[in-house]
């Protein structure tokens, strides 16, 4: 698949780099940007994709999205397409390239250690975060954006989310409670009395004291299909100036 679309588009031959079980693409992403390539394409689930980015954003270098796996946050935000690998392999040869945004988490834990990491869809504390870690004791990732609903559910009868007719009631009569707040900006941080877990992208990150968030605009190129607008035929009138 990858040979014809090479030689279709008349490319060099496309070198391949594997992941490891323990590292779900930096070493692969590093090895390929060090030979210079045209495009990177990321095959995998959002553990590679954030990786890849995270070595690949601000080179200018376009990153072609193979998604392989259950969740696919990022390819379903920019359209590219799901369970057509022939169709992702494609764009990469033949595609446009679209900047989007990267977040960057500055990390510290609870001995003062910090790190720095990308994301690319999401950044959570606490439940969230929780969901994120609990996916390690289960067989298979959430699939899709719904899929979350049923970690939210074991979640519940673990105990991490309470639920009870109670509390249901309670929720019910009071359509006006502000439990969260919604805020926009380009960099925040939180620092917490007592560790919290902390998860990017879907990935646990493990337990934190202090978090900085900020937003690299347009820092990564995204390969993608060009986009085809159809344009309907239609019936136009000239209006001319009518003669005195």
């Amino acid at each position: 698949m990858v040979a014809e679309c090479e030689a279709e588009h008349g490319w060099a031959q496309t070198r391949w780099y594997e992941t490891r079980s323990d590292d779900a693409g930096r070493a692969a992403a590093e090895h390929a940007l060090a030979a210079a390539p045209a495009v990177v394409m990321a095959a995998g689930g959002d553990g590679t994709v954030r990786v890849v980015a995270e070595v690949m954003q601000g080179t200018g270098i376009p990153v072609a999205l193979v998604p392989l796996c259950t969740g696919n946050l990022l390819a379903r935000d920019v359209g590219a397409p799901l369970n057509d690998i022939a169709a992702c392999v494609s764009a990469a040869f033949a595609g446009e390239d679209r900047p989007v945004d990267v977040g960057v988490a500055e990390l510290e834990d609870v001995s003062g250690a910090r790190r720095s990491h990308t994301f690319m869809v999401m950044a959570g504390i606490g439940l969230d975060a929780e969901m994120a870690e609990s996916t390690s004791t289960i067989a298979t990732r959430p699939t899709g954006r719904f899929g979350w609903a049923r970690i939210g559910t074991r979640l519940t009868l673990q105990g991490l989310a309470r639920r009870s007719p109670l509390s249901r009631r309670l929720l019910q009569q009071t359509p006006d409670l502000h439990a969260l707040a919604y805020v926009q900006g380009t960099r925040f941080e939180a620092r917490f009395d007592a560790p919290h877990l902390i998860e990017l992208d879907g990935d646990s990150f493990g337990h934190i004291t202090r978090v900085r968030v900020s937003v690299r605009p347009g820092a990564l190129h995204i390969r993608v299909p060009v986009q085809t607008i159809v344009v309907e035929k239609s019936t136009t009138a000239r209006l001319r100036p009518s003669r005195p």
